[in-house]
């Protein structure tokens, strides 16, 4: 099994909005994803921790190189809440 953690810096004033973004946007796009297990968001003081588990390091690797599909939901994400929503680290 792989692990896959993403934080992001959630203004407040868009907590709910960027919820649904990503339940509306990402997660289809991950449950399209073979290999993809399921996911689940931690939010503390302002900090979003997203949790993902690949069934392994292949099905994560063929996910990741989709990098056109990537960049347009990160677009559409920039586009929706700007600066509000920060990407701080991938781990």
């Amino acid at each position: 099994m792989k692990l896959e953690r993403l934080q992001f810096a959630v203004h407040p004033s868009v907590h709910n909005d960027w919820l649904k973004f990503e339940e509306d946007y990402w997660l289809p796009w991950l449950r399209q994803q073979p290999g993809f297990m399921n996911k689940q968001i931690n939010i503390n003081a302002g900090v979003a921790t997203n949790t993902i588990w690949w069934k392994d390091k292949p099905s994560w690797d063929r996910a990741a190189s989709k990098k056109e599909e990537i960049g347009a939901l990160d677009l559409k994400m920039h586009q929706l809440f700007g600066s509000k929503v920060t990407r701080l680290r991938a781990f």
